[in-house]
């Protein structure tokens, strides 16, 4: 292993130690800041995207609370931060509230739609740059952006923009959520990607809004079988090198579901949520809301309102007490299911109730593995064989 490669491994080790000890002793180590619900684009499947009206406007919350509240996080033990919208670069003052929290000294990842970084925003950025900007691609040309952001200049101006950021050498990333309106263009933001030498993520199942937004994303978002074809795509295009695989990120690590090792916990609440929100990781919401994750609205506190040490603690109480379908407990597709509690509040309203769309994947999946990859494996076992025999 090259030094490069073991000062990545050792990164990520720290890092997975570091998320599973928060998560142990429940100090909020990551979190998240949704500066705003407003955004300059208009897509189809947003959870949170409100317009700019003055009755929005005056529910967001003020550059000096955001800031306030940073430092408070600073003192409790927060060390990664995400910022994201809505789309943040909208605020006026977004640069104020960014030269704070980066002067506290987070570890920042910018989530971004990247439209609205020009020579001017980057020449701002660049000495006081994000540990990572992920910037999203909504498609690859701008007919698809037009379906499915409402705006075709958006297209070029993301690019631009993800231009601008790799010409400053700041660590930029593709994110892109797949549906129906751009899965025909999938392999070319994957290549979009490799053209730049930076990772693609796509986000391949869209969960319905539970946030009280009215979106189409039932009618545009993939179904089961296009939801797992895609991801074996991603898998295969990665195996084969197509585009860079940079190393996971605090984000993608919260995200994973993994089981947290040597608990002293004497007396452990049973609890459905098996990632690290309201654990060791939460929510702001633009309107003052401390969520476990972005997809829930319950439950909910009011840091804002009380301290945010205060906040945290009846977090953690009430999404320990979250419990989940008792079907799932028994179910023959466990193992193939991305269920949480999260996904299931968002889908059905409750998180006792299943969801259909959810099952369909895992069914899929099962079905993949039962039927097509064992036969994948058969056929790579005769091409083995072949080839030998023609050795001799």
């Amino acid at each position: 292993m090259n030094n490069a490669n073991h000062k990545k491994s050792n990164w990520k080790n720290k890092t997975e130690y570091l998320l599973q000890y928060s998560a142990q002793n429940k100090v909020p180590v990551s979190g998240t800041f949704e500066l705003t619900s407003r955004c300059n684009l208009s897509c189809k499947f947003c959870y949170v995207k409100h317009n700019s009206s003055p009755e929005v406007l005056l529910r967001e919350k003020s550059a000096n609370e955001w800031k306030r509240m940073g430092r408070q996080l600073a003192d409790n033990g927060t060390v990664f931060l995400l910022l994201t919208g809505g789309e943040p670069l909208i605020r006026k003052d977004f640069k104020e509230i960014y030269q704070e929290l980066n002067a506290i000294g987070f570890h920042i990842v910018l989530h971004t739609n990247g439209t609205l970084i020009d020579e001017e925003f980057i020449k701002w950025f660049s000495p006081i740059r994000a540990s990572k900007v992920a910037v999203t691609l909504y498609g690859a040309s701008s007919e698809t952006y037009k379906k499915t952001t409402g705006t075709a200049s958006g297209f070029s101006k993301a690019l631009n923009g993800i231009d601008l950021l790799l010409k400053e050498g700041i660590i930029t990333e593709i994110r892109s959520p797949i549906t129906k309106l751009n899965i025909h263009e999938a392999k070319k933001i994957s290549r979009l990607g490799s053209e730049r030498g930076i990772a693609v993520r796509f986000f391949n199942t869209l969960i319905k809004n539970g946030r009280g937004i009215s979106s189409e994303t039932t009618n545009v978002r993939l179904t089961g079988k296009e939801v797992i074809a895609l991801s074996r795509m991603n898998q295969t295009e990665q195996e084969n090198n197509s585009f860079s695989r940079e190393e996971e990120n605090y984000i993608t690590l919260i995200q994973n579901s993994f089981d947290i090792p040597g608990c002293n916990d004497s007396n452990p609440i049973p609890s459905a949520m098996k990632c690290m929100g309201g654990k060791s990781s939460f929510l702001i919401s633009w309107d003052g809301k401390m969520l476990p994750c972005a997809l829930m609205e319950e439950p909910a506190t009011l840091p804002f309102d009380y301290h945010f040490l205060q906040s945290w603690e009846e977090l953690v109480r009430k999404t320990a007490k979250i419990t989940g379908p008792a079907e799932c407990s028994r179910c023959s597709l466990r193992n193939y299911c991305e269920v949480c509690p999260a996904k299931l509040q968002a889908e059905t309203g409750s998180f006792n109730k299943l969801s259909p769309y959810i099952c369909e994947i895992a069914k899929t999946k099962k079905y993949i593995f039962d039927h097509i990859t064992p036969l994948h494996n058969e056929n790579a076992k005769e091409k083995v064989s072949e080839t030998q025999t023609g050795n001799h």
